[in-house]
């Protein structure tokens, strides 16, 4: 894999591969042509994707003619851009399971001819097999390419993506399970909880830049839901938070935990309002708007951090058992009936560029956050 990110990359780093003899190895291959489009090519190229997906990902430059593994010549790719995008994603979805999603295409012009770039993220939740007329095969790659993985090495990636999805929701577990009981740090009972988890986070002993994601908290407007105005750094990272100016303990209503392997725990106590109602208490009628854009801001800041996709994110909401969506249309909704309630977890394998696409992403989650309340489907 060319040590860069996609978007960096340039003409210059295609020829001085070239000039350089850099031989196809664990994470890059040649192809001269791709000519995906019969049976025995889509094969071929699901083999190829899950292969490197199996692995350690990888860039597979069409376009490029070699020799021995070694780039011998440009000779380019004629291809439809549009076309060739269209049947590359056919082959994801119909032919490799679980769904795996790659890089936007990268062409760049070289020495007058179109070269493309495909790169292949490492995957997590695979092992990905390649299924085409049901050839049902799992290929991995090493330093002189891909290979039929066997039976101890299947099974092995299974249980690596167990574990990770296992670790994820431990950590999200006992997390919920000690902010539902901070009552002498946290004001109020009822409290939204927003889990940003990267991948990278729960594998590789990731770090991510604290330097930068101390500067991005520093530049926040101090104003929205799930956002302090205090920020310091802690053991665990760095913290934001707002306190409860009028309570006597000086309670925290807002928190972000930032932690040094990229997760990130934001917690909101203005989710629950006092109303006239038995209970005393009632959920903020724009609780979905409060979501939304505490998640938005705090992926901006995983993204500009450079934290690496995917991100899993989770919602959770504590201590509204029996609350009613205050405001109006009230009739419309009944009272929560669980204490704890997990909203459904979205992977974002790209971050969203705004709140209206954040909103598609999550629609899963939100579906369940108005059922919890009496509505079959979440409206805008």
């Amino acid at each position: 894999m060319i040590p860069k990110e996609l978007i960096e990359l340039s003409a210059i780093d295609i020829e001085w591969l070239i000039t350089n003899q850099v031989c196809e190895s664990q994470t890059l291959e040649y192809k001269e042509i791709l000519n995906i489009g019969d049976p025995k090519t889509n094969r071929e190229f699901a083999r190829d994707v899950t292969a490197f997906a199996n692995s350690f990902g990888g860039d597979l430059i069409v376009g490029v003619k070699s020799v021995d593994g070694l780039p011998s010549a440009i000779v380019g790719v004629e291809e439809n851009e549009d076309e060739l995008s269209l049947r590359i994603d056919n082959i994801l979805r119909s032919h490799v399971h679980p769904r795996l999603h790659l890089e936007p295409l990268k062409y760049l012009t070289v020495q007058g001819k179109r070269v493309l770039l495909i790169r292949v993220p490492r995957s997590f939740i695979g092992p990905h097999i390649a299924d085409t007329k049901g050839d049902t095969t799992f290929f991995a790659r090493s330093s002189a390419g891909k290979f039929q993985m066997n039976v101890g090495q299947v099974r092995s990636q299974f249980l690596n993506s167990q574990s990770i999805s296992r670790d994820m929701r431990n950590f999200i577990g006992e997390r919920l399970t000690k902010i539902a009981a901070e009552n002498d740090r946290l004001w109020g009972l009822g409290r939204g909880v927003i889990h940003l988890l990267p991948l990278a986070s729960f594998t590789d002993q990731y770090q991510a830049d604290l330097t930068a994601v101390w500067n991005l908290v520093q530049a926040t407007n101090h104003s929205g839901p799930f956002i302090g105005y205090r920020n310091r750094y802690n053991f665990e990272g760095i913290l934001q938070d707002g306190v409860n100016q009028m309570d006597a303990l000086r309670r925290v209503t807002s928190a972000s935990q930032f932690y040094r392997n990229g997760v990130v725990e934001c917690v909101e106590t203005g989710i629950a309002i006092t109303t006239n109602t038995s209970k005393g208490w009632g959920v903020v009628q724009n609780i979905d708007k409060c979501f939304l854009e505490g998640t938005l801001h705090r992926l901006r800041i995983l993204e500009r951090a450079g934290v690496p996709n995917p991100v899993w994110v989770v919602w959770s909401i504590l201590g509204l058992d029996g609350c009613n969506r205050a405001g109006e249309f009230l009739e419309d909704f009944k009272p929560i009936d669980s204490n704890r309630v997990q909203l459904p977890e979205v992977e974002f394998r790209e971050y969203p560029p705004d709140l209206e696409s954040l909103t598609a992403k999550m629609k899963s989650a939100l579906d369940v956050l108005w059922q919890s309340m009496g509505r079959p489907a979440y409206r805008l």
